[in-house]
Order: C-alpha cells, then sequence, then structure tokens
C-alpha cells in the first residue's frame, strides 16, 4: 500500500491570490516564472475587475478565490494558499473553509495605514508626514477609489479566520512596508493559534516583496522548502 501511494502521490497545487492593487495578479510574474520550473501547479484567481465600476461586492471578490480553490480541490490536488496583501487575509478565511494543507501570507493587510491613521501619528508636529502611494508598474487600469470600501469589507469579513487557523503558516513582511504596516504580521503571527507558524520580517523591504531584487529569490525558496516539506 505505501509504495502504491508513493507512486500515485497527489498532485499540489498552489493558489496564489493577489492584493488591492492594479496589477492583480500580475504582482505574481517573478514567483509565477520561478514555480514554473518546478512540479507544482499554481492557479492565479483576478478577485476584481478595476475596469468594472459596479465590481464591489466584496463577497464576490472571496468567492472568486474560492472557485479558483475548489477548482483545485477537485481536481484532487493537494491545495497550499499563497495570499498577498488583502490576498493574505482572503487566503486565511479560505484555508479556515477549506482541507488546506499549507498557508503563506506575503505583507498581509489584517492592519492597514488609513488617512486616519496618518493623522493620528503626525499630530502636534510641525513637520507633515505623507504615506506615499506605490507607483503603478505598465498600462494597468487605476483602481476606483470607491474601491477602497470593499477592500475594509473584505478585511472585516475575512479576518476572524485567523484565530481558528490549524495549519502550517509562513509569514513574510518587510520592515520599511509603508503600504501595511509590519504590525499587521505581529497581529497575525499572534493570533495563529497553530503551534507550526513562522514569520520572516526582512530588513529594509517594502511592501513589494515578490518584486524585492534582494529578496525574492531566497523567499520563493523558503516557500517552496515550506510547500514540499
Amino acid at each position: 500500500m505505501k509504495l502504491f501511494q508513493r507512486f500515485f502521490k497527489k498532485p499540489t497545487t498552489l493558489v496564489l491570490i493577489h492584493g488591492f492593487g492594479e496589477r492583480r495578479t500580475h504582482e505574481f510574474d517573478f514567483i509565477k516564472d520561478y514555480f514554473s520550473k518546478k512540479n507544482i501547479d499554481m492557479m492565479f484567481p483576478e478577485l476584481f475587475d478595476q475596469s468594472n465600476p459596479d465590481d464591489t461586492d466584496p463577497h464576490m471578490w472571496i468567492k472568486r478565490a474560492e472557485m479558483a480553490i475548489e477548482e483545485a480541490l477537485q481536481r484532487g490536488s493537494k491545495v497550499s494558499l499563497l495570499g498577498y496583501s488583502m490576498g493574505g487575509v482572503i487566503a486565511t478565511h479560505c484555508a479556515n473553509k477549506y482541507n488546506i494543507e499549507k498557508l503563506v501570507l506575503i505583507a498581509p493587510s489584517f492592519e492597514y495605514i488609513t488617512f486616519k491613521v496618518v493623522k493620528k501619528y503626525v499630530a502636534g508636529k510641525f513637520v507633515p508626514r505623507t504615506i506615499k502611494p506605490l507607483p503603478p508598474k505598465g498600462p494597468y487600469p487605476p483602481l476606483p477609489k470607491h474601491f477602497e470600501g470593499t477592500f475594509t469589507e473584505v478585511v472585516s469579513i475575512c479576518k476572524p479566520a485567523l484565530k481558528n487557523i490549524d495549519i502550517p503558516t509562513l509569514i513574510f513582511h518587510g520592515t520599511s512596508d509603508q503600504t501595511i504596516p509590519p504590525r499587521s504580521s505581529d497581529y497575525a503571527y499572534e493570533n495563529i493559534p497553530y503551534p507550526k507558524k513562522k514569520k520572516y520580517l526582512l530588513e529594509g523591504a517594502g511592501h513589494r516583496i515578490l518584486d524585492d531584487p534582494d529578496y525574492r529569490n531566497d523567499v520563493f525558496r523558503i516557500i517552496e522548502n515550506f510547500i514540499n516539506e
């Protein structure tokens, strides 16, 4: 029986869930290239269409990730999830709902910087400070301003699942992330009850860890080893 199981091992599928950015699944271009050379299938659900101003249902954004996971499970795959930024919060929700093997969170947005937070931290200071938005990369349509409300609803819906995670979890966050503060990953790590969890704080890295030439290949190798172990 063990010999049979060795030769008929379930394939591994990694479902990568993008964040709240105009690049959507193109956020994964470098990691897609890396894992395309490995024996791991990948799926890249697109959560929203920024060219459709009416695509503002938070449950539909979540459902699009769930549909990809359901498809992978129906194929008989062992499924692991990788979520980036907002996608990390959605991945956490999905890991609590489905039979998932491993969970990888890249700069997950359990906490995020808002104008209210910025005002709180600069109040009383003589020099004004601003949070610079990430510059767009490539010819991607901009995100409608009103999509921000959907983003916050998605986080509110998915965040409670964090305290029920019962699978191995790997977390990465850059110490210089000005979009999602590192304390968001601290919160995730502290609230995941499962003991097999690990957090990497990447010194000097910003929000786009998966693009960072100083870190990305090391991050990809750690993720690969984590999924295969």
